[in-house]
Parts: C-alpha cells; structure tokens; sequence
C-alpha cells in the first residue's frame, strides 16, 4: 500500500511508493494543482527486486498472478538474460528494466513456444524466431528448437506439442517431423 513520507503535501494523490534506504521513500505523485516528482538519477539507481515464474506453457506469473497484457510481455521477454548476478540462483535468467531486476524461474525453459504461424514460432505475443524443423532436438524428454538467447533452448507449449504430435512418428530408431511434405530427423538428447 502507498504511503507518503512524513511532511507529504496533503491532498497529493500517490501514484506509486517505492522503498528507499531505511528511513527514505521516493514518491511519486500528483495533485490537481501541481506535478510531484523526485530526481529520476537518484530514483533510478535504486534496485528493485521481483521474482517471477514461468510454467510450462510459456505463461508468466508474479505472486500467483498471471501476466497477460501482450505488450508488457514483449517488453519483458526481450530483456531476458541469464542471471550472472551471483544473486538468488534458484532463479537462473533475469529481465532488467530502469531500476527493476526482474529474477524469473522457469518450469522447463526459459522460452516456451506457443504458436507456430507464417514459419515463424512465437514465445511471445510479438516476439518470434524462425521455424527450423532441421535443429529440432530430444531436450529433456520433451522436443527442443533454438532459442532467441545463444545456447539456449525453447520447449513447446502442450498445445503446440500435441499439434506437433500428429506430424511425429518413428522409423526404425528415429524419430521424424513431418512438415510441409518434407521429413525432418529429431536428434536425440546428448
């Protein structure tokens, strides 16, 4: 809940409160008269820490809320990076964004791909990668494609697997895709 400083103007209505150094709060808001703002330098080289989780779906949640809006999830999904911060390592990527450190754990991976249109495989509602049905991989006894990040593999949502799945049979010992009339080998885990 926002609360003023002491010796807050009366009348202002908060926009957002965000703790500082004990004993400091950098407040943000207005009145009907004037504007009320702090120094965005000073503002700004404060760390503020939330964690995150995203499911086996590709869906991102904060608390146990989850986050739809499509383009907060663009904003947020092209800043992932791997958590080389030496900070709360159960949450292996993280999305920084002005002075939030966004750390996120992952059910399966870090990009899950939820539809495939135009070849073009979506992990978020505006963000995609080309579909390349030559590199698709056994990872983590599921099926894997490239990823956005280097290295990093993207799994796929039940509902795109379960697609996937009517296009997936086996010859011998391999597994093949088939897609677009052609058929495409799915190497094995390593």
């Amino acid at each position: 809940m926002c609360q003023a400083s002491p010796g807050f103007e009366p009348g202002i209505k908060l926009l957002q409160s965000h703790a500082l150094p004990l004993g400091h709060d950098a407040v943000i808001g207005y009145n009907f008269k004037r504007k009320i703002s702090v120094n965005r330098k000073v503002f700004m080289k404060q760390r503020r820490i939330y964690f995150y989780r995203l499911d086996g779906r590709g869906k991102l949640y904060h608390d146990s809320s989850e986050l739809k809006d499509p383009e907060f999830l663009d904003f947020f999904i092209s800043r992932i990076r791997k958590n080389d911060t030496g900070e709360y390592l159960e949450f292996p990527y993280l999305s920084i964004c002005n002075g939030e450190w966004n750390f996120i754990q992952p059910t399966t991976t870090i990009f899950v791909f939820r539809k495939l249109e135009n070849d073009r495989l979506f992990y978020s509602p505006g963000l995609s990668v080309s579909f390349q049905p030559e590199n698709l991989k056994v990872f983590q006894e599921s099926i894997a494609h490239p990823a956005p990040l280097l290295g990093e593999w993207g799994s796929f949502s039940s509902e795109l697997l379960l697609d996937f799945s009517k296009q997936i049979f086996q010859r011998k010992d391999l597994l093949i895709f088939e897609y677009l009339g052609k058929e495409f080998s799915i190497s094995k885990e390593k």
